[in-house]
């Protein structure tokens, strides 16, 4: 397109080719590419666009070399050098002197661009011709339409998971936990009677021997309007299904408060790290029972010590009194997690 005043001639291509880094082949490199030249200054001007940044070059005639014409001058953004080489002279680019296809590169189009410290660029202009000016119109309002469509949708998804959000019961997902590690160590206990660190799903807890033990899990978290579900804890997937539709990079991915959620049909998928406390024991216990009391002990034999029943896992201390109805001397080997016994066993 030609533009032109009493003093400068401009003219703009609406595209411009340049080579592939990787395979050498011709791609469109920017929206626009413009030639102008200044009688009265007798210098001549380049702007375009490559990536996200825009260069505008100003430029003096220097000479030939090697065949080509060599332009010199600065670009006018950061005043760093910028030289410009070409094999036909810059003035005849300011007719509409572009290539009328994109397949091959037309040698005698070709502009090089050499910017300090910015590095080199081959540009080969592409001819204004009207059917080509309506198809780039064409293209940049589809462009702006569909900017438009996924502002909207983006703003409908985000309302859509805040009203999810709301929903989301902790209590539940902590209960989940809670049955969880219960299971995890009740397989572990009936499989080789041993509640010990498993190397396979790489439990964080060594050993039950101590009452308290903070759990940190990491979640895969589904929710929708109907529920709010794990989908995977840790390392072990728990919904197969659901994980299969899990994609850490949806093209529908929004960031609320540090947290990514990745929407995959009506619902979302996101990552959240859980504490839970869980309470478990392991210990032989020795207990007295007689007519009026029962009198407990942390230990056996010459090293017991007395403990107030007050001490004693409220589980654990129903299980005696329920089970333990005759007078006598009894040694009992427990191990519970949370609210259930995973051993309970009794020697008279």
């Amino acid at each position: 397109m030609l533009k032109k005043n009493t003093s400068v001639k401009t003219f703009e291509y609406p595209d411009y080719l340049c080579p592939n880094p990787y395979t050498g082949k011709p791609i469109y490199g920017g929206s626009t590419f413009e030639v102008s030249h200044s009688e009265k200054k007798n210098s001549y001007g380049i702007e375009f666009r490559y990536g996200y940044v825009k260069y505008s070059l100003s430029l003096s005639y220097k000479g030939m070399d090697n065949g080509r014409y060599v332009y010199a001058g600065f670009e006018i953004g950061n005043m760093t050098e910028a030289v410009v080489m070409s094999s036909t002279k810059l003035s005849r680019f300011l007719n509409n002197y572009g290539q009328v296809q994109n397949e091959t590169f037309e040698k005698d189009k070709l502009i090089e661009v050499h910017i300090s410290g910015l590095g080199s660029l081959s540009v080969y202009p592409i001819k204004d011709i009207p059917e080509r000016r309506k198809k780039t119109e064409e293209v940049r309002l589809r462009r702006i339409k569909q900017a438009e469509e996924d502002s909207i949708r983006k703003a409908t998804d985000i309302e859509l998971l805040k009203s999810y959000l709301l929903s989301i019961d902790t209590i539940a997902i902590s209960d989940f936990i809670k049955q969880y590690e219960i299971d995890f160590y009740k397989i572990r206990e009936n499989r080789v009677g041993d509640s010990s660190y498993d190397f396979n799903t790489q439990k964080r807890v060594k050993y039950l021997l101590q009452d308290e033990v903070t759990s940190d899990y990491k979640l895969l978290l589904y929710i929708n309007s109907e529920e709010c579900k794990p989908v995977q804890i840790d390392s072990e997937v728990l919904d197969k299904e659901l994980y299969g539709q899990y994609n850490p990079h949806a093209e529908s991915s929004y960031t609320l408060n540090g947290t990514t959620y990745n929407k995959i049909g009506t619902g979302f998928f996101f990552k959240r790290q859980f504490k839970h406390r869980m309470l478990c024991g392991r210990h032989i216990i020795t207990i007295k029972k007689n007519k009026s009391e029962i009198v407990y002990y942390k230990g056996t034999g010459f090293y017991k010590t007395k403990v107030q029943e007050k001490d004693l896992p409220l589980v654990v201390l129903n299980k005696i009194q329920s089970d333990i109805t005759e007078r006598g001397t009894y040694v009992i080997d427990y191990i519970f997690v949370n609210d259930s016994i995973l051993r309970f066993s009794v020697h008279k």
